[in-house]
């Protein structure tokens, strides 16, 4: 058993509303299914999940699972997640096949996320990594793995801690898993940037409010914001430019922050 703790814009749309959703299914490629209780039927765009509920890709099926705005769960295909606990603080996920890329921000006040599988234990909290059923791939941060009763071992970013021929060990990434890692994480923040575009494209008063204050238009806004994401400038510079207060500004404010952050995160990993 591993138990791990870590700390299309009109699907987001759906998804980004006012109130802060427990867990979003959004499909990228059939075929995906959802048990919610009454057996596994497909299901294609955004589908809200309740506690309890259970995702399955086929071959070629690709989805994407977000707790509380927090937590991006890109669920590869042939695998199968079920969410075992929606805690607000510390939601419980059940992997029983296949393998996960998760993408951790605690955006929402969540401060763990669990992932359990079949060989082993491990503990995250705030990190980048990929859950497989024999192993974990630690791209940022620090997962500490515990195997039956053996003592926990740290496996620190840019190594991994996989079961070969029945035995768990340590080992750095090779070249080919931190380039896929590297990849994944860039999809995770083009994921980031679809959810923020989408509280744009929801509440259109933000946009028409900049353009009747005359103080910027969409291009320029866009502009300025891309320039931000990519660390030139502060997001004060952005906000000066929304001449209202919403609820969702704050919301667009955190993922900014959390954009830029993580794209200064992965340019410090692609060098290393």
């Amino acid at each position: 058993m591993i138990l791990i703790t870590a700390a299309g814009l009109g699907a987001y749309s759906l998804y980004f509303t006012d109130t802060v959703r427990k867990a979003t299914l959004i499909v990228k490629s059939a075929p995906v299914e959802v048990d919610s209780g009454h057996g596994f039927s497909a299901v294609t765009g955004t589908v809200f999940l309740d506690e309890g509920a259970t995702v399955k890709t086929g071959a070629g099926g690709k989805a994407t699972v977000v707790l509380y705005e927090s937590a991006f769960i890109q669920i590869d295909q042939n695998a199968q997640v079920r969410i075992a606990s929606l805690l607000a603080q510390g939601p419980k996920l059940l992997q029983p096949a296949g393998s996960t890329f998760t993408k951790f921000t605690g955006l929402s006040g969540m401060q763990t996320l669990e992932t359990q599988t079949e060989n082993a234990v491990a503990t995250v909290r705030g990190t980048t990594y990929k859950v497989m059923q024999d192993g974990i791939l630690v791209l940022e941060g620090t997962v500490g793995m515990k195997i039956g009763s053996a003592q926990e071992v740290p496996v620190e970013g840019g190594n991994a801690y996989v079961n070969t021929n029945g035995r768990w060990a340590k080992r750095p990434l090779t070249a080919a898993e931190k380039a896929e890692l590297l990849g994944r994480f860039r999809d995770s923040i083009e994921e980031l940037k679809t959810a923020r575009q989408a509280i744009l494209d929801k509440h259109a008063t933000i946009i028409s409010a900049m353009e009747r204050a005359g103080n910027v238009t969409p291009e320029q806004f866009a502009a300025k914001l891309e320039s931000v994401d990519a660390g030139n400038g502060n997001i004060d510079g952005v906000l000066s430019m929304i001449p209202i207060e919403v609820p969702p500004v704050t919301r667009f404010t955190d993922l900014t922050m959390q954009i830029r952050k993580a794209r200064s995160e992965l340019n410090t990993l692609a060098r290393r």
